[in-house]
This record gives C-alpha cells, sequence and structure tokens, in this order.
C-alpha cells in the first residue's frame, strides 16, 4: 500500500494489451479499476509497452499527418510522388500495383496500410481498430487481409475490426469502399475455412461527391460476425456477401442504398456455385431503410437457414423490405422470419410485398408477426412465386391496423401451399374455403392466381 506505479513497475516490459489493477481509498470509497498498460503507459516512464496483437490506424501515420480528420487530402496534395507513397505505404503498393499520388487520398493509404498488416504474422487472433474519426475512402478500394490455408481443418484466424464509433465517407469513384479479393473457388474454400470476421461500430456512408457502388464486398469466410454497423446511400448496394458460413448480422442498419441494403448471394468469383458458395446469413435486430420503389432492404439469394429476429422494414418507399430468392438452387430449403416492424410513410407501401419470396424444388418460408404500421391499405404481406415444385408458407400471428392481401405467382411447373394462423385477412374469411371465394372476399388475393382448396389451411384470429 501507498507505493508509487513506478515503484511496482520499474523495468517492467508488457504488451499494451495486459491489465493492471489499480485500487485506491478517495474520499472514503475504495476504487478498484483494471487498466490496460497501454492506457497508462504515458503516465509512466519506466514501463516499456508494446503492441500485443492489436493495431491502430494512428499506427500508420507517416508522423506528420494525422488520419481522419474528415478533410479529403491526396497525397500528392500532401508533398507525396507516386514513388515516395510506395516508400511509406510498401503493403499498398505492392497490393495495388502502384499508388497513384494525385488521386489517393491519405487516410485511404493509411487505412490499407493498416489492414494489409493485420494480415501479417502468426497470430492466430489479430485486431485493428480505428480510433474515432472521420475517415475518407477515395482513390482505390480497401483490400481486406484472407489467410490462405490448405485442408479442411485447424484453428482459424480470426480478424477483429473496431471501428469504435467512426465514419468511413466514400468520397470517390472506386467501385467498393471495402472489399475482399478472391481469386477462384480453389481460393475461395481455402479462405472459407481458415478465415473469420468480426466487424464492428462504424458507418460506411456515400460522402459529398462520391460514386462508389457498393460499401462493403466481403467472400469466402466462416462466422462472421458483423455488428453495430450503419451503411448509408451507396449507389447499388450497402453491403454484399458472399459465401459466407454461419454468418450473424445484429444491430446492422441500412439507409437510402439505390438497389440494396443488404444483398447476400453465392461468390462472384470464377467457379461459384450455390452448393459449393452459398450462405447461411442471420439478421438479430437489423433496420433496412428504403426510398426508391424499386429497392430492396435486404436481398437474400440462393441462401440456406436463413433467419431475421425482431427486424425493421421501412423508409418512404420500395419494392419489398425482405426479398428471398432460392429459385436457382436445390440446395436452400428453409427461411424463418420471426417478428417484423414494417411501415412506409406518406401513405405509400411496398411496390410488390413487404416479403417476397421465390423458391423451387421444394422450398419452405415461416413468418411470424409481422406488423404494418402505416395508413396504406391493401398491402400485401407475403408474395410467393414458384418456378418448380411447392412453395410451402407457413404464417403465423400476424395481425396489424389494416388487414393483408396475400399474393401467388405460379409459373410451370410451381405452385404455393399456404397454412395461416392467427392472420388479419382482408374481408374476415372465417374458412379455407373463404379465403380461396375471390366472389365473396375478393381483395384477399392481389392477383388472380389462388392456390387450390387442398393446398390451403387457415384458423382465424380469436376474437
Amino acid at each position: 500500500m501507498g507505493q508509487k506505479i513506478s515503484q511496482l513497475t520499474d523495468g517492467v516490459t508488457a504488451q499494451g494489451n495486459d491489465l493492471v489493477r489499480v485500487a485506491r481509498f478517495s474520499g472514503g470509497q475504495y476504487i478498484d479499476r483494471s487498466l490496460t498498460l497501454g492506457d497508462i503507459g504515458g503516465l509512466v516512464s519506466n514501463v516499456t509497452v508494446t503492441g500485443g496483437n492489436t493495431l491502430r490506424f494512428a499506427d500508420f501515420e507517416d508522423g506528420t499527418n494525422t488520419v481522419g480528420t474528415g478533410t479529403p487530402r491526396t497525397l500528392s496534395s500532401l508533398g507525396y510522388t507516386d514513388g515516395s507513397a510506395a516508400t511509406q505505404f510498401p503493403l499498398t503498393a505492392s497490393a495495388w500495383g502502384s499508388i497513384t499520388a494525385s488521386s489517393t487520398d491519405y487516410d485511404t493509404a493509411v487505412i490499407q496500410e493498416a489492414f494489409l498488416t493485420l494480415g501479417l504474422g502468426s497470430n492466430k487472433i489479430k485486431q485493428l481498430n480505428a480510433g474515432y474519426g472521420d475517415f475518407i475512402l477515395s482513390g482505390h478500394e480497401i483490400i481486406l487481409p484472407a489467410y490462405k490455408g490448405t485442408g479442411s481443418s485447424g484453428y482459424p484466424n480470426q480478424f477483429v475490426f473496431d471501428g469504435q464509433g467512426c465514419t468511413f465517407f466514400c468520397r470517390g469513384s472506386q467501385t467498393y469502399g471495402f472489399t475482399s479479393e478472391i481469386a477462384d473457388q480453389t481460393e475461395a474454400d481455402d479462405k472459407a475455412i481458415f478465415n473469420t470476421w468480426a466487424w464492428s461500430n462504424c458507418k460506411i456512408v456515400q460522402g459529398p461527391g462520391g460514386g462508389v457502388s457498393v460499401g462493403m464486398r466481403l467472400g469466402a469466410c466462416r462466422s462472421l460476425d458483423m455488428r453495430n454497423v450503419e451503411f448509408e446511400g451507396l449507389d447499388v448496394t450497402g453491403f454484399e456477401g458472399g459465401f459466407l458460413l454461419n454468418s450473424l448480422f445484429t444491430n446492422v442498419n441500412t439507409n437510402f442504398c439505390a438497389e440494396y441494403g443488404v444483398k447476400i448471394d453465392k461468390g462472384w468469383w470464377s467457379g461459384a456455385g450455390y452448393s459449393t458458395a452459398g450462405n447461411q446469413p442471420m439478421f438479430v435486430n437489423c433496420r433496412f431503410r428504403t426510398t426508391d420503389p424499386s429497392s430492396i432492404g435486404a436481398g437474400i439469394i440462393g441462401c440456406d437457414s436463413v433467419e431475421f429476429y425482431r427486424c425493421t422494414v421501412e423508409g418512404t418507399d420500395g419494392a419489398y423490405g425482405i426479398y428471398i430468392d432460392n429459385s436457382s438452387t436445390t440446395v436452400a430449403k428453409n427461411v424463418l422470419i420471426n417478428g417484423v416492424h414494417a411501415e412506409i410513410g406518406g401513405g405509400n407501401k411496398y411496390t410488390n410485398a413487404i416479403i417476397g419470396m421465390k423458391g423451387s424444388d421444394p422450398f419452405t418460408c415461416e413468418v411470424r408477426r409481422v406488423f404494418w404500421q402505416s395508413s396504406a391499405a391493401n398491402v400485401v404481406l407475403l408474395e410467393s412465386e414458384s418456378v418448380n415444385a411447392t412453395n410451402h408458407i407457413v404464417i403465423r400471428d400476424c395481425l396489424t391496423n389494416q388487414s393483408w392481401k396475400l399474393k401467388q405467382i405460379d409459373t410451370t411447373g410451381g405452385t404455393s401451399s399456404w397454412d395461416l394462423k392467427n392472420i388479419t385477412l382482408q374481408g374476415g374469411p372465417s374458412t379455407a374455403a373463404d379465403v380461396i371465394d375471390t366472389v365473396t372476399y375478393p381483395n384477399i388475393w392481389a392477383t388472380a392466381t389462388v392456390p387450390v382448396i387442398s393446398r390451403v389451411r387457415f384458423e382465424k384470429p380469436l376474437n
């Protein structure tokens, strides 16, 4: 007791993420805290602090210019030539082939060098922290690291990125803000086996004058854990994923992205197929906001074991809040949507449906507890299109202030079955026969196609 920190730590060498327990009495109260040596290293002159497994963007600054100020600065505006930029950021120059100082923002070069460094070394868990700031992405996509291994077992590399509340402003004309680079399915198989990502706590938005199509394209990893991330205003898609095995999205928000807020599809590289490069995504407490009549909040294509829990779809216009298309694959069988709050402002409604399903071979979709908060009537709760065999649609506990409509689209060889319980349909039908009676109940179906009686089970809500 009563010893100074310098007396306790004289000559100590430790990693910056090692914890030191500090206790003292103050004002009659006992205070007990744990601090990292990185937190206290600046206060103690005789403690040597090393970086451990955690990197920071600031570690890759040039010693003169600060990253993350929110001000666009090309490398050439700071005095760099193409050659001196390559010297300062050697991993970036190697990955890109060269650095064009006149068009590459300083932030972009720093961030790229940091991410490429994350992929080096033998540490199995590698973390990069942004540090709070406004970062400019312009001049080139940020290439995300991925471990290329061989074989089918072993402890995977885990890449951890914590944005710490930062915002990335896409202000260039590059196609992607962040992207995985994968040549073919052989490389994707290796990366998916030995690569996991945890990505959290940041915004990726279209900045002033930006023309970036996709905020992030990530592929070929297992157990992606994305949390507290927002994508806004991208020209095509906020987040695009491919070959994401057992992926989890929590508190992910998309706003005003032109075509998709989130799009999950098979891999985009050579040799990718739905049976070899598919996905199993889960969404928890996510929000998808659309503003264009052709936009889709979440588009899920060729994925199996898809699950949505307590999500919100909303905006001022949109084609679908959630759209599932499994029509091109025989290995994607199940979707569960449990708890959706849906609303479109200004008295509008989704152009097609709140939820759209396109399936084959056969395909099962279960939807529970969807609520519509809007003054718009004649809202289509679910659109089912089958291109082969039967879409099995199960809907439970969807009670709302406006009665639902349903939509069935049959192509050659395809149909749908409807298992409906505790759902408010237009006109208040009482039986399965009522549900398909388009004379007495003309407003239940949004199209002329209705199921046959053998494909409908209905249990009306209790009073």
